[in-house]
């Protein structure tokens, strides 16, 4: 990308909308000139406060007040360059304006987003969702890449990138950090804090399970309890399995088996010794359905299995078929019994 800024490629990058290639060229303008990186933290964080306060925050008068105030103070050269544009293509024109335009006009400016500020701060936050059954894909602005898991949810501050890159995570989410240094990628979880020290990792975190788990394929992550944050993080490295208990305690496992933890990205579950409660939980997540156990004794029985995208006939099949129990379905209803056996 030349010296001059693509405003359809901002446009975007700050709506999160950007592929790999095109978040690392805006990366890359901006690392060539400080001016750059100022201009681009000036869109964000204009993007960040119109997104967070539309009603408060009028782009068009502000925008107005602006061109007044480019007119009085003499830069009428540059009104030829002035016009009215819809949201995104407003806050790339505004944030130029910061640094195009005299001082007194960015101060004035300045002096405008900052009483905005705190109304956004509280509230500017991108959610991503996916429901029972499903999975997504995500491109983060920096170019980080995230999967998540069926039944979870991630939360983006609008400022993410700006100095820190912290998510929060309900759920599970595998994330392929594009590593920076000088902006740490945190996951923020109910239980823990995961940083990336230049890494491929998945955090899982649901409501209601014990503890969070974090896989490391590749780099290092600094695991923290919330509960003892005071505390050094623990370091995870690739190949490796960490967990905070529910006392806070973090354990590491070495030669974790990461493959069989990861299979859920290509649409394979699989269980090794688990409660079967354990697996009910996860079917209930993947395939939309509730499963009720009609022998409550079932719920402690190990299994050993595997599925790959199958439907879920073909796996309550397996199920009933491993545990010699029967089960019936009614529609997003399952329930699983046993048969009196004769004497």
């Amino acid at each position: 990308m030349s010296g001059q800024l693509n405003w359809d490629l901002l446009d975007r990058y700050l709506s999160g909308s950007c592929t790999r290639e095109q978040a690392e060229e805006i990366s890359t303008w901006a690392a060539a000139d400080p001016a750059h990186a100022r201009e681009l933290e000036a869109a964000r964080r204009i993007c960040t406060t119109i997104a967070a306060d539309a009603d408060r925050f009028d782009t068009n008068r502000e925008w107005h007040a602006m061109h007044e105030r480019i007119m009085r103070t003499g830069h009428s050269s540059r009104r030829s360059r002035l016009r009215f544009a819809p949201r995104w293509r407003a806050v790339a024109s505004i944030a130029a304006g910061l640094l195009l335009f005299s001082a007194g006009v960015a101060a004035w400016y300045t002096g405008v987003l900052r009483r905005a500020e705190p109304a956004a701060t509280a509230v500017a936050m991108r959610e991503y969702t996916t429901r029972k059954g499903q999975r997504a894909d995500i491109m983060l602005p920096d170019g980080t890449r995230a999967t998540l898991n069926v039944d979870s949810r991630l939360r983006i501050p609008a400022r993410y990138g700006a100095t820190t890159r912290d998510v929060e995570l309900d759920g599970e989410a595998f994330f392929d950090v594009r590593h920076d240094a000088r902006a740490p990628f945190r996951v923020h979880t109910a239980g823990a804090v995961a940083e990336d020290i230049g890494t491929a990792f998945a955090v899982r975190a649901y409501p209601g399970e014990q503890g969070v788990t974090v896989v490391v394929r590749a780099g290092d992550v600094a695991l923290q309890s919330r509960s003892t944050a005071s505390m050094p993080a623990t370091i995870v490295a690739a190949g490796q399995l960490g967990r905070v208990d529910a006392s806070g305690r973090v354990i590491v496992q070495s030669h974790a088996d990461v493959k069989s933890n990861l299979a859920w990205m290509q649409g394979r579950l699989t269980f090794r010794l688990r409660p079967f409660a354990d697996v009910a939980r996860e079917l209930e997540r993947w395939y939309d359905v509730e499963i009720t156990l009609d022998d409550s004794s079932l719920a402690t029985v190990p299994v050993t299995v595997s599925f790959t995208n199958q439907s879920l006939d073909e796996v309550l099949a397996i199920i009933s078929q491993s545990l010699d129990v029967q089960y019936h379905r009614d529609g997003s209803r399952v329930r699983l019994y046993t048969t009196p056996r004769s004497q």
